[in-house]
């Protein structure tokens, strides 16, 4: 059985920060959701931090997943549910010590839920308000079950769960990773079948987005279900910030991309990647998408939405703004590149002026491999700032040539 991840996360419209986090390693079989908690010091860096412990324990102790994996005992799996709850016990510590350090007395916390799937089951942990699904036959349910005020009340025969969605309370936590030396998580296991689905959302998701709802966006699968559930909760409001990701269950294991050296060779030419190493190199080869272009063909157009960003192997290609021409392009040039940042649509238009052969890398798989790899994050966010710079740089040197003052 082969697994597949989406993730997307949005901001909000009213916060300044997007203190949420997930990160996704499709080796491990591994999904985090992060979100910082509201009026404490850097939930972003509680979140970023819970997430990576999370995985580096688990990378650490992988050994006993792929013995589960190759022969799912019941002594194998009790392990992994033990090396998870570690991982998150980790977790906790880590970031309660970097709170006593950072926070100034203010505290520093998130919460977390995280799933582990290995052959055909699904071990999850769960801190606090995120929340994890279950989407089956067309229904979802939660696995997981909120650690607040509000649902304890219900726990208890206090409340009722209409009245516990509808309360000031849902939004006062009774656990949190980093807000104590010691945690209490819940751990979940359950069959995890061909076709089945998880889906992983901080509470910006769950203030605007019924379990039905979910079911109905998620049936389909793919990065741009799991978007437009992230937009649907802005666009409800959106007073926090919003993250999910998604993971399928797909029966037919999917082709592993054969990388020809010739295909390797192409990504080294292009200097954003010239600082990559050969296995970063594979890995970013292996989100990549080769195509070619004819001479005349428009690539993409100013003012038109665009995720991808591309690079140049083979060819010419003509970038013009209103109509001026902005850049001629030769092989190793890359463009579109904001594309992979921030901007919903294209600032420029694309022409190629000779055949091309183009390296496309989507947004949304460009993000999930910088996730799970922090050296290729680093490597890559840098080479971008520089490009993005020159970028600047030639265009104010054509707005203002040498000599010509202003």
């Amino acid at each position: 059985m082969h697994l597949d991840f989406w993730g997307a996360t949005d901001i909000g419209c009213v916060r300044a920060r997007n203190e949420d986090n997930y990160l996704v390693d499709p080796a491990l079989g591994l999904a985090v959701v992060a979100d910082g908690i509201g009026g404490q010091f850097r939930g972003d860096i509680a979140g970023t931090l819970a997430c990576r412990t999370v995985r580096e324990h688990l990378l650490r102790t992988s050994i006993d997943l792929e013995h589960f994996r190759t022969e799912p005992t019941l002594l194998r799996r009790q392990k992994v549910e033990e090396r998870l709850r570690e991982a998150v016990q980790l977790a906790n510590t880590e970031v309660f010590r970097a709170g006593l350090a950072l926070s100034r007395g203010l505290g520093m916390g998130c919460t977390l839920d995280a799933v582990v799937v290995l052959g055909n089951v699904a071990f999850v942990a769960h801190v606090g308000d995120a929340r994890t699904y279950l989407i089956r036959d067309g229904k979802a349910s939660a696995v997981t079950e909120d650690h607040t005020v509000a649902q304890e009340k219900v726990r208890r025969g206090m409340m009722t769960q209409d009245q516990a969605d509808r309360s000031a309370e849902r939004n006062m936590l009774t656990r949190s990773v980093g807000g104590l030396p010691s945690l209490r998580l819940d751990t979940h296991i359950l069959p995890f079948e061909p076709g089945d689905r998880l889906f992983l959302c901080s509470d910006g998701v769950t203030r605007y987005i019924s379990a039905p709802e979910v079911a109905a966006f998620a049936s389909p699968g793919g990065a741009e279900q799991v978007e437009a559930l992230v937009e649907l909760a802005r666009h409800r409001g959106g007073v926090d910030n919003i993250t999910g990701v998604m993971v399928l269950a797909n029966a037919q294991a999917s082709v592993v991309p054969t990388i020809t050296p010739l295909q390797l060779d192409e990504m080294r030419s292009v200097r954003l990647f010239e600082t990559c190493t050969s296995r970063e190199l594979r890995l970013l080869s292996a989100i990549a998408v080769w195509q070619e272009a004819r001479a005349g063909k428009l690539l993409f157009r100013e003012g038109y939405p665009g995720t991808e960003m591309y690079s140049l192997v083979e060819g010419e290609v003509l970038i013009t703004r209103g109509g001026h021409h902005l850049a001629t392009l030769r092989p190793g040039d890359s463009f579109g590149e904001m594309a992979l940042i921030d901007a919903p649509v294209r600032s420029a238009s694309a022409l190629a002026t000779r055949d091309c052969r183009l390296i496309a890398i989507p947004k949304h798989r460009f993000e999930q491999v910088l996730r799970q790899d922090d050296g290729l994050n680093s490597r890559l966010s840098w080479a971008l700032i520089q490009r993005l710079s020159e970028v600047v740089r030639l265009q104010n040197e054509r707005l203002h040539p040498l000599g010509t003052g202003g």
